[in-house]
């Protein structure tokens, strides 16, 4: 998806604040306040990225919410910050990720930007590297892979892999509830025992 706008944000949280939408040569105004303040149209700005690697925060701490962004334009990916049209600095990435997410930690007034890359959680404040997350990989289900392969060589079509993965998920969903089931009646005669134990000392 090439990115056609940046963001203008200003104090959003005054009352007086409204939001202009410009799309093309089409302009609508929106009269609820506390949301976007502005947003143009900007074919020229040569940011390449993805719905999922866009964000907005207050990312310096001085009350302007400023755009984050992963630009896959370039050889490696940058993480970058933006203000309105002006852009104010990056990162390199060491991969292509999947996505951002902006965060508070218990200890910063600051947020932080949280960056998924392959089984890793790059964390990021004030658009500097922080500390960095290993998450245990996952082995990928047999039936799944196979249902992909057979769709990227055109042996099955788009229904029949929406219906494959949707009986996958249907089981997983059902499994999950079963062990929550299982763990809650487990839950229930442990606090049950505990009833009659307490019972049987107060009779006595």
């Amino acid at each position: 998806m090439y990115l056609l706008f940046s963001l203008f944000f200003s104090k959003w949280h005054e009352p007086e604040d409204f939001s202009i939408l410009f799309l093309g040569n089409q302009e609508s105004e929106f009269l609820t306040p506390k949301k976007w303040v502005r947003l143009l149209f900007e074919p020229d700005t040569g940011i390449v990225s993805i719905k999922d690697c866009v964000s907005t925060n207050d990312i310096t701490g001085d009350g302007d919410h400023k755009l984050v962004i992963v630009d896959f334009a370039e050889t490696q990916c940058r993480l970058k910050l933006l203000k309105g049209l002006n852009f104010i600095t990056d990162a390199h990435l060491p991969d292509e990720p999947a996505g951002v997410v902006t965060f508070y930690s218990e200890d910063s007034q600051m947020p932080c930007v949280a960056v998924a890359i392959g089984n890793s959680l790059l964390i990021y404040r004030n658009m500097k590297p922080y500390y960095r997350c290993n998450v245990d990989p996952v082995d990928l289900n047999p039936t799944e892979i196979s249902l992909w392969t057979a769709a990227m060589e055109k042996q099955i079509g788009v229904g029949t892999l929406v219906e494959g993965l949707s009986v996958r998920l249907f089981k997983q969903l059902i499994r999950l509830r079963t062990k929550i089931f299982v763990s809650r009646q487990h839950f229930r005669s442990e606090s049950q025992i505990k009833f009659f134990r307490i019972s049987e000392k107060q009779i006595q």
